[in-house]
């Protein structure tokens, strides 16, 4: 119960990211990130500055680091 509630606490703005292309867009108000589909490759999206996209950001830098970046990761795109 205490994940949803940390859920409500991001307010209605931000943004949505895809952790598969970067694609990013406005959070819509009443639908959570998750429960969006990216409209570029169908992944699930992300809501900007949570748990689990901090959590995709640390793993983009590891990976940046060690060189083995994925073609096609170009640091996300904004609506």
């Amino acid at each position: 119960m205490a994940r949803r509630q940390e859920r409500h606490a991001m307010g209605p703005g931000g943004h949505c990211v895809c952790p598969r292309c970067g694609m990013d867009l406005p959070h819509r108000r009443g639908t959570y990130c998750q429960d969006e589909r990216c409209p570029n490759c169908g992944a699930k999206m992300l809501r900007e500055g949570s748990h689990h996209h901090q959590l995709w950001r640390a793993k983009q830098q590891r990976e940046v680091s060690r060189g083995s970046r994925r073609p096609g990761d170009d640091g996300g795109q904004r609506l």
